[in-house]
């Protein structure tokens, strides 16, 4: 059910006005004012759901500028709009527009309805109908109250609860579902302790007062370190690496050296997401490996590293790259790269910051070739640099997403090498570029030279299907001078997204609306 409601509006009263033409001649006189005995009901009637037991109404009124006040009632659990006997909430001399109404009951369906009110009549009434979301006292899962095999929930203390449901959300999972009976102890902590959970495990916990759901949030649970190998400060990563045997290894320490290591066999190198070390160096594949997994790192290029992980030869096959939860930062000139026709299977990002690449020698998803099943990259800021977003110059049939990114001062390079944001011009429309949810902000320069530089795309170089839905742009001077030159409505919207501290690192929105649609990394909101 959307967010929104908009509802035609019901009046009781006079609905339509018929005039009469009369004939221009002399005689006519001149109509200067009409009368009516009622104000005009209030239209266009917004209702949308905030923080979840909240709302904001908004409306528009011909009869605005008679009008004192407004009145609105609620009527709860009326889904059919009788708006009959004593309304459950009343609110009067309402000057404010939009007005907003907190504290109302969760998962409950309210009529509502509204009046202008003027010195001596009023309007009919104008009414719809909407339900809240469950309600929400539940805090934000901490990383240090997540272990492997446990987490610990906290609500504002005294909030009275009887049970606990935790559920794993991937589709598939063998892990179970855990009951936990609410204490009289916990409710006075705000807090309680869930045990018995399967490491790695994407949860939903759902608190409940008797049927009543008071509070829902989603945690992962970290890695089950007890087989991994611990590397700890001042151990050699590169041998740590060499002699592992497939448990993984698990960083302790806060600074590691690797340099151009070149992999030959699938690994899993984790943190704690409280200590994420900080390695410099990069991954070269010049054979096929079936998976590299990246968990809570920072990869620091220091300027003299071109990327994270580069394919070297046709040989070089990597069927599955994950990065969850990493920083990378300073690499010299991509974020990856394949310039040897090799290839990469599903390539995931998510929960990633990438900052100051440079965009003087290469682009950012640099494949210039090869083969590319798939790249997603999710809940991610991009920022500072980069000549060219996305370069995928794979022949095969792929599929792009971004989803729930923030952009920030990319592809400002001034020269014909920027092809924008989005490159995908070797395919066809068998491939899908899906861009949802993002916010692009400073993308390109004013009048540049390269008229196409820091554009979308170029439309010469673009032929995969597209798929675009709630994006949001600001200050990007070029960015519809190729690709969606025409017609860029469907593509992305544009509004002010109120950074707190954009230059310092801080890309906190301020904007209602792009918080309302959840738009950009959702760390910013």
């Amino acid at each position: 059910m959307n967010k929104i409601l908009k509802r035609i509006s019901y009046t009781l009263g006079m609905c339509a006005l018929a005039f009469t033409a009369v004939s221009c001649d002399d005689e006519a006189e001149e109509l200067t004012s009409v009368e009516y005995d009622r104000l005009f009901a209030p239209t266009e009637l917004e209702i949308r759901i905030q923080d979840r037991t909240n709302i904001r109404a908004s409306w528009g009124c011909l009869s605005d500028a008679n009008a004192q006040s407004y009145t609105i009632e609620l009527f709860a659990d009326d889904p059919n709009m009788a708006c009959e006997g004593t309304a459950t909430e009343t609110y009067t001399d309402i000057k404010e527009n939009p007005y907003v109404i907190t504290g109302l009951a969760g998962e409950t369906t309210y009529s509502f309805r509204i009046k202008a009110v003027g010195e001596s009549k009023e309007s009919n009434w104008t009414t719809t109908v909407f339900t809240t979301e469950a309600e929400q006292i539940f805090q934000s899962v901490s990383d240090a109250d997540i272990t492997a095999t446990s987490v610990t929930l906290r609500w504002v203390a005294g909030e009275e609860a009887s049970t606990i449901t935790v559920t794993p959300t991937q589709e598939g999972s063998t892990a179970a579902s855990v009951t936990y009976t609410v204490t009289a102890e916990d409710i006075a902590n705000g807090y309680a302790t869930i045990v018995g959970l399967t490491p790695e495990t994407d949860y939903e916990a759902v608190l409940k007062l008797d049927n009543r759901t008071r509070g829902t949030v989603e945690f992962t649970t970290s890695i089950d370190t007890g087989g991994m190998t611990l590397v700890a400060e001042g151990d050699d990563l590169v041998a740590a690496i060499e002699a592992d045997q497939g448990a993984g290894l698990f960083l302790t320490g806060s600074t590691y050296e690797m340099g151009n290591y070149t992999l030959t066999k699938a690994i899993a190198i984790a943190a704690a997401p409280t200590n994420k070390p900080a390695i410099h160096g990069r991954f070269v594949i010049g054979s096929a490996i079936g998976s590299l997994t990246l968990t809570n790192l920072i990869f620091d290029g220091q300027g003299d590293t071109d990327n994270i992980l580069e394919l070297k030869s046709a040989d070089a096959n990597l069927g599955t790259l994950t990065i969850e939860g990493c920083e990378i930062r300073n690499m010299g000139k991509h974020i990856m790269y394949n310039n040897a026709k090799g290839t990469f299977g599903n390539i995931v990002i998510n929960n990633c910051i990438i900052d100051g690449i440079d965009n003087g020698g290469g682009d950012g998803f640099d494949l210039r070739g090869g083969a590319l099943q798939s790249l997603t990259v999710s809940n991610t800021t991009i920022s500072n640099g980069v000549r060219t977003l996305l370069r995928c110059q794979v022949a095969s049939t792929t599929n792009v997403t971004f989803q729930n990114c923030t952009f920030y001062n990319i592809c400002t390079l001034d020269n014909s090498n920027n092809n924008g944001l989005f490159q995908m011009d070797k395919t066809d429309e068998s491939s899908l570029l899906t861009v949802k949810n993002c916010l692009f902000y400073g993308i390109g320069t004013a009048n540049p030279s390269a008229t196409e530089s820091g554009s979308w795309g170029r439309s010469s170089k673009f032929k995969a299907s597209a798929k675009y839905s709630n994006n949001y742009y600001y200050n990007c001077p070029n960015l519809w001078a190729s690709l969606y030159k025409d017609d860029h409505s469907a593509v992305a919207t544009e509004a002010d997204p109120g950074f707190a501290d954009a230059a310092n690192g801080d890309f906190t929105i301020s904007n209602e609306d792009m918080i309302y649609y959840q738009v950009g990394d959702p760390r910013w909101y």
